[in-house]
């Protein structure tokens, strides 16, 4: 089909045939669009990719006479947006960066073509009408080699170019756009790993208040670093903190230093260790609730009814006997009874009936004094379970509904009184109530690093060693099933059946393997089950447990030598807490641990004491500063003109020390 023929043609160019009423629709292409090459490049786009000291100097004739080829970009799917500007930065050439730069380049040029997107993403672009770049869906862990942000600023810094993003940020670069997946300056650092040019991204758009030698009183912006909208208070999940904290890669930990853990620590002082020991205490006082309230149940529902009724003929002098052939639906219960009189021995038989809806509920009866106790337990976890449930209430108004409907979903089931099914939620609620504990552990610098450890190890190395135990367990326990067939012995049977029989292998693991020793004397097969036990003691018992202790050593090995594992750990708790509360409240906590700037931004203010190489950094900066304002007068002196380029002069971090207000030829700031 010709592009004349387009039905998509048609429509945009009846919806907006007009470039006035709709400029955001059309691009300005100096090259014509049918003389292009295969993927939309022209032939100053050729120059720039070959980069040669002859291509350069013809990329520059071809600008002098074509001023406007400079913003031209490839127009194929595939390299879609890219300008010389981006292919600079990538060839690392600061030179022709500020070459192109003051020749007016595009500096916020965006190249959104498949080859610059996430593999993920690749398959779900999709053309939208109403605006330029494709839509993709927004769910991506960032695989590929050329996700670097769409920007030639973002090129640069994740190139680790310090120089040209220097001088793409001097001619004006906003570093607070973000690209097609919400992603700044910050996230993209974030996301590669890039410990230096994150730094500098952070440090770049920060006010210095003042600076005694070494130390520094400073303030950062937080709107793409903290993980509050400083707008809305809604939770983002874009943010530098977020993406570092719960980045799956080992990487993302050497990211947690100097500013992240000064956002962290203010966090946690000013809101969330309060909000964080007050939701501790209640967990062990409903575990000692559930723990007083579940022993105090001696009895079961039936020894309950059992001993009741045996208790009341007792005292009587009746004997009872349950009548087989009356159904459980009346609840019968065939009495003989034996009334010794002074006229008439004989024995009369005395049948009672009583309806099923009659029986009481076993736990309605508070007699002795451990059942009054339970009684006590069970207002503590009435009222614990209220109070939980008004704070899932207040929870669901912040918290998204499909999240509330899952949470609610746990209804209590004594509400039914099936007594099978609550003993077994009684028995997981025990079990993983005390493994919640853990969560609380972890935010303690003392008990954290070993809970990180307990946490890997039954991820990885206990998964993986269960797997493997698990075939030679079903192997051999299936052999040793067939071998004590043949047992003939008056003792019990060691392996009656074949559930019996893992179990029984499981134990032999363990070291319990006399029984099963002892017990091939009596079978046929002597002989060839004394050497199965020999090869499973060998190979599971010595080979599989002393492989999963050396698994376990190296886990805990590398987790003792990442020093900000806890840190991270930690962090994570700090954040988790964090989602707890109301949009409104976190909005309120960061006005409290946040100040404005100049610009009106939020920003954290903080006090901090440089380095030598950051104090040398300075004053290198500052003696570049002096070095380019002699010039600039050496040359006005001897050529009576100087350059009427800016670069340079405003000179990225060069507000580190404050202006002095001597008049001194040689002070930069005169």
């Amino acid at each position: 089909m010709f592009i004349e023929d387009s039905e998509l043609l048609k429509k945009m160019t009846e919806d907006y045939a007009d470039p006035e009423t709709a400029p955001e629709m059309y691009r300005e292409c100096c090259w014509m669009v049918e003389k292009r090459g295969s993927v939309g490049e022209t032939v100053f786009h050729i120059c720039y990719l070959v980069n040669t000291t002859t291509h350069t100097f013809l990329g520059r004739r071809l600008l002098k006479w074509f001023p406007k080829l400079i913003n031209d970009v490839y127009l194929s799917e595939e390299y879609y947006g890219e300008n010389v500007l981006h292919m600079s930065v990538v060839g690392e050439d600061p030179t022709m960066v500020k070459y192109l730069l003051e020749q007016g380049v595009n500096i916020h040029e965006r190249c959104s073509g498949a080859f610059f997107t996430p593999d993920d993403q690749k398959s779900s672009r999709t053309d939208n009408k109403n605006w330029e770049n494709a839509d993709v869906c927004i769910k991506t862990t960032y695989p590929g080699y050329v996700a670097w942000g769409e920007y030639p600023l973002t090129f640069a810094a994740v190139l680790s170019q310090e120089e040209c993003y220097r001088l793409i940020l001097a001619k004006g670069a906003n570093h607070d756009l973000v690209d097609e997946n919400g992603n700044s300056v910050t996230h993209i650092m974030v996301i590669n790993n890039n410990m230096k040019m994150f730094d500098m991204a952070v440090d770049i758009d920060r006010e210095v208040y003042w600076q005694i030698g070494n130390v520094c009183c400073s303030a950062y912006p937080i709107e793409e670093l903290d993980s509050i909208n400083p707008t809305t208070g809604e939770l983002n999940t874009q943010s530098g903190l977020n993406l570092i904290v719960f980045g799956r890669l080992v990487e993302h930990i050497d990211l947690i230093e100097g500013v992240v853990v000064d956002l962290l620590q203010v966090k946690w002082k000013s809101f969330i260790k309060k909000i964080f020991l007050s939701t501790t205490p209640p967990l062990p006082s409903n575990m000692t609730g559930n723990t007083a309230t579940l022993s105090s149940l001696s009895t079961t529902p039936s020894a309950f009814y059992n001993s009741t009724e045996s208790s009341i003929f007792d005292e009587m002098g009746i004997t009872t006997t349950r009548d087989e052939n009356l159904t459980t639906e009346t609840m019968a219960m065939t009495t003989t009874t034996a009334l010794p009189t002074t006229k008439l021995k004989s024995t009369k038989k005395i049948i009672i009936r009583r309806d099923k809806t009659d029986k009481p509920c076993f736990l309605h009866t508070y007699d002795t004094n451990l059942q009054k106790a339970r009684g006590l337990a069970e207002i503590i976890l009435v009222i614990w379970a209220l109070m939980y449930l008004l704070s899932c209430v207040r929870e669901a108004t912040f918290v998204p509904f499909k999240i509330f409907i899952e949470n609610m979903q746990l209804c209590p089931s004594r509400v039914f009184l099936p007594h099978c099914f609550e003993d077994v939620l009684a028995i997981i609620a025990m079990l993983f109530t005390g493994f919640y504990f853990l969560f609380f552990c972890r935010g303690f610098k003392l008990t954290g690093p070993f809970v990180i450890m307990i946490y890997r190890m039954l991820a990885s190395d206990l998964l993986r060693f269960g797997t493997i135990y698990f075939i030679f367990v079903m192997g051999f326990s299936q052999a040793f099933y067939i071998i004590f067939q043949s047992y003939d012995s008056s003792s019990s049977h060691p392996m009656p059946s074949p559930i019996e029989s893992i179990i029984a292998i499981f134990l032999m693991s363990l070291g319990s393997f006399g029984t099963i020793w002892n017990s091939l004397i009596s079978t046929d097969h002597t002989l060839l089950g004394k050497f199965h036990c020999f090869v499973f003691i060998a190979i599971v018992v010595v080979l599989l447990v002393n492989l999963l202790i050396a698994m376990m050593g190296d886990t805990y090995t590398k987790i003792a030598e990442i020093k900000n594992e806890w840190m991270r750990q930690w962090a994570r708790t700090v954040l988790i807490v964090e989602r707890g509360i109301s949009s409104k409240e976190r909005l309120r906590n960061q006005n409290i641990y946040s100040e404005r700037m100049s610009t009106g931004k939020k920003a954290m203010v903080m006090k901090q004491t440089m380095s030598e190489d950051q104090l040398e950094e300075i004053k290198d900066i500052i003696e570049m500063k002096v070095s380019h304002r002699r010039n600039i007068n050496r040359r006005r002196d001897k050529f009576g003109y100087e350059s009427d380029s800016l670069i340079g002069l405003d000179l990225a971090d060069a507000n580190v020390i404050a202006p002095d207000a001597a008049e001194d030829e040689e002070n930069p700031y005169s």
